[in-house]
């Protein structure tokens, strides 16, 4: 049964029309000071429509401070799915930001949670006997989607800098390198399980808490589950 969009309640709901088709997301967009409108681009999902963010397409690159454009557009992604699941869930919406660090002899990922209020709920890291960047930031996500299971997260996002690893996961990409076919049957087949599971893309400048909890457990191995409440100071320094 088609579900209606629960900001519109005129077309049925998706990913790409919740976040870039919907008047509420339009709005959004429009109200930056680049005043981006959406309906000069038809992108037939949300992956093609980040990565075509991410490259400049829809504000060019030339820009002053394009970075800005891309922490806009991360927000706009977080405002937009907490005002839906504020909606429908009451505000139940989890994010679970990953990265990984990858040594001459090991890998490590790390993925940073936080509830609908921004709030951080879970932090963990965990050490990989590979040596290969994709498949360690894989293996970030696949870490970030059995959190997510075991605690019964759903709705959920699951964000990576990694544009391999996303478009491999979703689909965007067909052929897989061979490092990582089983890796992501494994995750997909997880992925299958969940109602409501996002895997997005987003640029380094918003995912540093994940890149430098990732960096900071390599270094101390610390591994497994963390304590929010006495996590490093340096996972803080956004540079």
């Amino acid at each position: 049964m088609d579900i209606e969009c629960p900001l519109c309640n005129k077309e049925q709901e998706s990913l790409i029309h919740l976040f870039w088709q919907c008047h509420y997301a339009k709005q959004l967009w429009f109200s930056s000071c680049w005043g981006i409108c959406c309906d000069a681009f038809d992108f037939p999902s949300l992956t093609s429509c980040f990565l075509s963010l991410i490259d400049g397409v829809v504000v060019p690159k030339e820009v002053p401070n394009f970075d800005e454009v891309l922490i806009f557009a991360s927000i706009c992604l977080e405002k937009i799915m907490q005002q839906r699941n504020e909606v429908v869930h009451g505000g139940t919406l989890k994010q679970i930001n990953v990265d990984a660090a990858t040594h001459p002899l090991f890998a490590v990922s790390a993925g940073i949670a936080r509830n609908d209020q921004g709030e951080i709920i879970a932090a963990f890291s965990n050490r990989w006997q590979c040596t290969h960047p994709l498949v360690a930031e894989v293996r970030a996500i696949q870490s970030a989607i059995h959190v997510a299971s075991a605690r019964k997260w759903e709705p959920v996002i699951l964000e990576s800098d990694c544009k391999e690893a996303v478009e491999y996961l979703t689909g965007s990409v067909e052929s897989l390198p061979w490092i990582i076919v089983e890796l992501v049957q494994e995750c997909r087949a997880m992925i299958s399980k969940f109602r409501f599971i996002e895997i997005a893309l987003i640029p380094r400048v918003v995912n540093f808490l994940a890149h430098n909890l990732a960096s900071w457990a390599a270094n101390t191995c610390n591994f497994g589950e963390l304590d929010t409440c006495n996590l490093p100071s340096c996972i803080w320094n956004n540079h």
